[in-house]
This record gives structure tokens, sequence and C-alpha cells, in this order.
């Protein structure tokens, strides 16, 4: 089934968020992108800054729907009376999210490409946490309704628009993650014992095996990157821990940390909680160090990083109640964030230069980005012009 959907823009005005205790890197600033009374879910991010997350509109959970984040501009995605959840958007701007069908019981899988939703999957029981990469391969969980407590649970894997069960039919088998080279990681919970069971699963090449140990406490919610380095979560009596796999070595990265994510480079970022009212907050592995990103009363937490390190992350005021953080990269002129103004920066500039209302002449959907070519947007109006490059020559440092 495919159907053609409207997509509704406005322009956001975006607040920098006090820093405390919070320990920011050089050259990012933390920034609110929505302030408003409704929930927003986790928020996923692509390598153009963009970002997807689900906002409730109305009062009832039926009335949510997926909202596209890009360069200073929200736009709604959907526009209907189902539940649109647990949004993914890759590198191409191509988007994957869950849809609870109202009064009938299912539930499915769409993705989103050049304006045109596309139905993959419908499960009457409940199909979950899809993912997508940037081959357009896409990652879900398929709920069957048996087992212990009507659990049982598997991996989808579709590629090439076929799909197949990755995982061997037992247990519940969630939390699917794939990178961009045919890698896949997810966790088995098996939930008949009390207290529950996990394992950390491992797919390559038509081949699925675990990786975690049977010492480890509930090891669960893996990342992984292109290089095949995984990171999970595993709880103790008080906070969880974070293990990192890699090259088929596996090492504690930190005793104190949870619901990690990890991008290209190595950088990690993960939840850390605290005694009493406060937190729990973001924090981010770089470079051998761990920086708290934010601070204060509220709860943040449930982040995403692209490879520009840049991170997207919830705040929460009550259950109910969310906002949207962006720590993104600040707009100097650079391009390749070298530490200097030179040719190559100038290169590409002039790769850039696309003219004035570049949003108003191309921007229709996700496909159409600045993506890169943002970093060079200094005055922030969604294009690339001779007011953006006059900034630049103030700036030219070499050749």
């Amino acid at each position: 089934m495919r159907s053609n959907l409207g997509c509704l823009r406005y322009l956001i005005i975006l607040f920098t968020v006090p820093a405390a205790l919070a320990q920011v890197p050089d050259g990012f600033e933390l920034l609110q992108i929505t302030s408003d009374a409704h929930y927003d879910s986790t928020a996923r991010l692509n390598e153009c800054g963009q970002l997807v997350f689900a906002k409730r509109i109305g009062h009832s959970w039926a009335d949510t729907e997926v909202i596209l984040y890009d360069n200073g501009v929200l736009s709604r995605i959907t526009v209907n009376d189902d539940r649109d959840v647990l949004p993914d958007i890759n590198n191409n701007g191509v988007m994957t999210w869950c849809r609870g069908i109202e009064g009938a019981g299912a539930t499915q899988i769409i993705v989103y490409e050049d304006g045109v939703e596309t139905l993959v999957a419908e499960n009457p029981v409940a199909a979950t946490g899809p993912t997508i990469n940037n081959q357009e391969h896409l990652g879900w969980t398929e709920w069957w309704g048996t087992g212990c407590e009507d659990s049982d649970a598997d991996i989808a894997l579709r590629r090439n628009h076929r799909v197949r069960m990755v995982s061997d039919g037992t247990n519940t088998n969630q939390a699917a993650a794939l990178n961009n080279v045919g890698m896949c990681t997810w966790t088995d919970y098996d939930f008949c014992p009390e207290p529950w069971e996990s394992r950390v699963w491992y797919y390559d090449n038509g081949v699925a095996r675990v990786i975690s140990q049977d010492w480890m406490h509930q090891p669960q919610v893996p990342t992984i990157n292109d290089s095949g380095t995984i990171v999970w979560m595993a709880t103790d009596i008080s906070e969880g821990e974070l293990w990192i796999w890699r090259d088929g070595v596996t090492e504690r990265l930190t005793d104190w940390g949870s619901n990690p994510r990890i991008n290209n480079r190595g950088d990690i970022v993960m939840r850390r909680s605290y005694e009493g009212l406060r937190g729990p907050h973001v924090w981010l592995y770089r470079d051998g160090e761990f920086l708290q990103i934010t601070d204060g009363p509220n709860k943040h937490w449930v982040p995403d990083i692209n490879d520009h390190g840049e991170i997207v992350l919830r705040m929460d005021y009550t259950a109910q109640s969310t906002d949207i953080l962006f720590m993104r990269r600040i707009r100097t002129g650079e391009f390749d964030f070298d530490g200097d103004f030179d040719l190559v920066d100038h290169r590409e500039w002039t790769a850039c230069l696309d003219g004035p209302d570049f949003l108003a002449r191309h921007r229709v959907d996700p496909t159409d980005t600045l993506c890169d070519c943002r970093f060079l947007d200094l005055d922030h109006d969604n294009d690339v012009d001779l007011k953006d490059f006059s900034g630049f020559q103030n700036t030219f440092s070499k050749p």
C-alpha cells in the first residue's frame, strides 16, 4: 500500500540551554528545539543533522504523529487518526516508523521516501522498534503473542524487499540495531525465570551468535557501528554498566551507564542515573574522556549521536510533558572542522552555494536537505548564499 502525504512545515525559535555543571564540548551548543506541553518521544539523528521523533498532538495517544527537524525547521510528516511512533531516519532522508491502527488491533511498519508512504509489514499482535540503515535495510520486532507472558518475538530483517527472521524463534527478541555494512545486533530476553535473563546477539553473513557472557546480569540494548564494534548495558544492584565488544574481545567500558549509542568515530553517548531527585543525565565518552552533557532537575536521556559528534536527547518534565534537545556544531565557516579556514573549506563553499530561498524552492520532503552544507549556512536561513560567503571571507586564514 502506498499513499501520498503532504508535509506541514513551520520555523521554530531555538533556545540555548544553560550549561550549569554540564561539559558541552568546545565547538558545540546545546539547543532546545521543542517547547510545549505535548509529549515528545525518543528522537533519532542522521549525518545530515536531521532528526525525527513522535509527538502527541492531542489528548489521546492515537493523536501521535511523526515530526522531522531539519536545520531549524519542524515538519509534521504524518496527519491521520492512527498512532505513529518510534521513527528512524537514514542519511538519505528515508524514514521508517511503527503505526498502530486504531480499532483494528494491528501494527504496521511504514517506510517514507520521496513524500510517499509504503507499508512493508503488518502484524495482528504487534510489530515494533523499526530501524533503517543507509542501504534501506530494515530491522524490527515481530510479536507472536505466545510464550511466557505472551512475550515471544523475533527480529525481522528486510533486505532488497525480502523479509527473513534472523532470531531463533524462542524468547523475546527485540531492540534491533543495524550498521551500514550488513551487520545486526539485538537482545534476547527470557521472561520465564525470576529474575528474567537476557543475551546479546550478533548477526553477520547469515550467521547469528551470542556475544555476551553467561555471567553478565541482564545484558541488553546493544548498539553497533560500521566497524562492527558493539556496546551494550548490563544491570547490577544500583546502576547499569557498559560493555564494549570489538574484534571478538569484550571489555568493560564503565560501571556507571545505560542505554548507549555509538558512532563511527567510537564516541558513545549514554544515560547516567543519580540518587534522589536529580537526573538521569546524558554523558558522552569521547577520546578517552567522559563528559557530562546535561544537568539540572529534569530527566535527560535516550540520546542518539552522529559522526559529527552531534547529539539529540529527550528532556522530561513529567511523564506526560517532554521536549527535545539538540547538541549541534556551532557554525564558524569551517566545513571540515580541522581548526582553520583554508582552500579545502573554500572548495566546499563553491560546491554548496545554492542561492537564496533554497527551502522554498527545494524542500518538499526529507530527501531534500542541505545536509553537510548546513555547516556553511552561517545565518541559519536554510540556504548557502553570498551573505554566508561574506562571513566566510572575513575568517579565511590561509591557502
